[in-house]
């Protein structure tokens, strides 16, 4: 056996891409990516809409959670730009205080909650059933239902 090649051919003794090969798919990389540019911002706004949606949504697992475990109630405040969650202290007071940091949202997007504060009992039951909305003006928005046996659900 004399070699690995068929007859006829031989190894070349150079490998790799020419300079024209690599500056074709440059081209066409940057001309796909500039077809993608103006979708991209339509794009980065509704994942930030759907992440806020998903944070609201298990921080209002997470006050009903510690209601729960500190036998008293919790609620989340929304606010302009942000909400916080609170919890009662002393329990059957009815004074709230934060329990943890402010939490801020994505700029542009909005919470609406009917009615409002979302507060959970000892129990982990809702004072009524709610239903919380997330915005953004550009999106279709993110509705939250807490039931009234407590379950959050993201619509």
């Amino acid at each position: 056996m004399r070699g690995v090649f068929p007859v006829g051919c031989h190894a070349s003794s150079q490998s790799g891409y020419s300079l024209i090969e690599v500056l074709v798919a440059c081209a066409l990389a940057g001309i796909l990516m500039a077809a993608a540019a103006p979708s991209l911002p339509r794009m980065l706004g509704s994942y930030s809409l759907q992440n806020a949606t998903f944070r609201v949504a298990n921080d209002l697992r997470w006050a009903r959670q510690r209601a729960v475990t500190t036998n008293a109630k919790g609620q989340i405040v929304f606010a302009s730009g942000q909400y916080q969650v609170r919890r009662e202290s002393p329990k059957g007071s009815g004074t709230y205080i934060d329990d943890g940091a402010p939490q801020s949202l994505p700029s542009g997007v909005t919470v609406t909650s009917s009615p409002v504060n979302p507060t959970f009992d000892s129990r982990g039951l809702p004072a009524l059933p709610y239903v919380v909305t997330v915005a953004d003006g550009t999106s279709p928005s993110k509705t939250i239902t807490v039931t009234g046996t407590g379950r959050v659900n993201v619509n």
